[in-house]
Formats: structure tokens, C-alpha cells, sequence
């Protein structure tokens, strides 16, 4: 699965740090500027959600990918609207090798966040996705 990963990240003209800076810095961008939160209700399920999300992005650091899955999938489910439990879980499902679920998440985040300025370069890497996946 690594080589698959490698072989990916050649053909898209990016390497993988690259890849995590960008996504890393567009989770930033989006706390940052507060666009995530001022959307979100104050409830349990937005609580819970965010439990889920830290434990996610805990496993995600430590490059235990199947964990950080069945996190972000239980923060998703528990706020369906959450930008960070999507992006997380795209992250983790590529690098996974789960391309197709990571171009779906992309997708996601892009729709719940049409405005971000930093989502071009999101669309772009998904772009180039979609074209390495029908070749």
C-alpha cells in the first residue's frame, strides 16, 4: 500500500509532506478564522463530536490510520456538518490508500465550506485524484 502511495504522490507532482502541509494548513485556516465554529450548534452531539475529532487527529499523528477512521467516522456521525471530522477523515482515508472514500470527503469539506479561499488548492489535489484514479 505504501508504493501505491508513492506511486501517487509522483504522479501528482507532490510529496506526501507537501500533501499534509497543505491539508494541515487549510484545518488551521479554517479554526483560525472561526468559519468552523460560528457554524456549528452548541450542543452534545457538536461536544461529542469534537471528542471524536481529537482522539482522531491523536491516532492520526501517531500513523494509526484504521483508529483515526472509526474516529472521524463516529465524529461525522455525531455532527454530520463538522469541516474538521470530514477533512480528518479524508486525510486518514488516503493515506490509507482509500482514494476514492478521500476524493468523496474532499468533496465534502468543499461543499460545507464553498467560500475558504485556501479551497482551490483542495479542488486541485482532488482534481488530480480523480484523474489518477481512471487511469
Amino acid at each position: 500500500m505504501t508504493g501505491n502511495l508513492k506511486t501517487l504522490d509522483t504522479r501528482l507532482n507532490i510529496n506526501h509532506q507537501m500533501f499534509e502541509l497543505i491539508v494541515s494548513s487549510l484545518f488551521i485556516v479554517l479554526l483560525g478564522c472561526g468559519t468552523i465554529q460560528k457554524n456549528q450548534p452548541s450542543n452534545l452531539s457538536y461536544q461529542l463530536s469534537y471528542s471524536y475529532l481529537d482522539q482522531g487527529n491523536i491516532f492520526l499523528q501517531q500513523k494509526r490510520y484504521q483508529q483515526a477512521i472509526e474516529q472521524f467516522q463516529l465524529a461525522v456521525e455525531a455532527d454530520p456538518d463538522s469541516v474538521m471530522s470530514h477533512a480528518g477523515l479524508g486525510w486518514a482515508y488516503y493515506n490509507s490508500g482509500m482514494i476514492d472514500a478521500a476524493i468523496v470527503e474532499g468533496e465534502i469539506v468543499m461543499n460545507l465550506e464553498p467560500n475558504h479561499p485556501d479551497l482551490p488548492v483542495l479542488s486541485n489535489l482532488i482534481n488530480q485524484l480523480k484523474q489518477y484514479q481512471q487511469r
